[in-house]
């Protein structure tokens, strides 16, 4: 893994372990996304001014999403990974952008854009590799950490955002 990786699971392993002091006896995934851009790293735009600039720059090229997923067992076990997917946006106008930040607000979401929906996903042109890890949960990964873990099969899991 790359350092940049290294960092973002350590980021979801904190959140995990936080979360399990509280559920001591479920099983408890955590997350983390963050977007690689020219050699940097792009955070959350906690604002539309910000969001704005941000999308801008992102406007016509090509960045990279990792999500890294961290797992831990009740008997304290734990499990990580990490997936990327490569996302470019489409050569908007910046009142295009603007239009769009008023309307999805995502100032929540890595790289000042969100796809769970239609109106938010407008704005990709494309995705190689899996939309769950540009939301920010990846579901074959986490299947696969819980696999290595010895989660039961075909049980229900129950969510809760914290």
């Amino acid at each position: 893994m790359t350092p940049f990786e290294d960092h973002l699971v350590e980021l979801a392993a904190r959140k995990a372990r936080a979360v399990a002091l509280i559920h001591a006896h479920e099983f408890v995934i955590a997350a983390d996304t963050a977007l690689l851009f020219d050699g940097r790293l792009l955070g959350k735009a906690d604002n539309a001014a910000a969001a704005i600039r941000m999308l801008s720059r992102l406007a016509g090229r090509a960045h990279r999403i990792v999500t890294a997923v961290y797992a831990m067992a009740p008997d304290g076990r734990h499990a990580s990974a990490t997936a990327s997917a490569r996302v470019r946006l489409r050569a908007w106008p910046r009142e295009r952008i603007a239009e769009y930040v008023r309307r999805v607000r995502p100032f929540y979401c890595a790289g000042a854009y969100a796809i769970q929906d239609r109106a938010g996903a407008a704005i990709v042109e494309s995705i190689r590799g899996d939309s769950g890890t540009v939301i920010g949960l990846p579901p074959g990964l986490v299947a696969k950490i819980l696999s290595r873990l010895g989660y039961p099969e075909n049980t229900k899991l129950r969510s809760r955002k914290i």
